[in-house]
């Protein structure tokens, strides 16, 4: 999965950050200044360009989640879900195990 340069996600009829997930077979790259809906859950690694912002997750298997001046932040439940959000938002890298 590589994203363009300013790219962005757009959801449609009600669909929710939160349950979009991108399973990227290897690396994955959002690019530079754009803006990125969902999950993405790679392989390997994951790029993030300057100034990306994401509104979900990015996990990493086996590599880095590479972050330059990024902002991701957790999606919120919609309407009437009970689930307790209570985790912040967060400018830093995960690796998922």
């Amino acid at each position: 999965f590589v994203s363009a340069v300013s790219a962005k996600i757009v959801l449609q009829n009600g669909a929710n950050a939160r349950n979009i997930f991108w399973q990227v077979g290897s690396s994955g790259t959002i690019g530079a200044y754009s803006t990125f809906e969902g999950t993405m859950m790679a392989h390997a690694s994951i790029t993030l360009g300057a100034g990306a912002v994401v509104n979900g997750r990015v996990l990493a298997r086996t590599a880095a989640v590479t972050m330059i001046s990024n902002n991701i932040t957790r999606p919120m439940p919609q309407g009437n879900d009970s689930m307790d959000w209570h985790v912040p938002s967060h400018s830093s890298h995960a690796v998922w195990n």
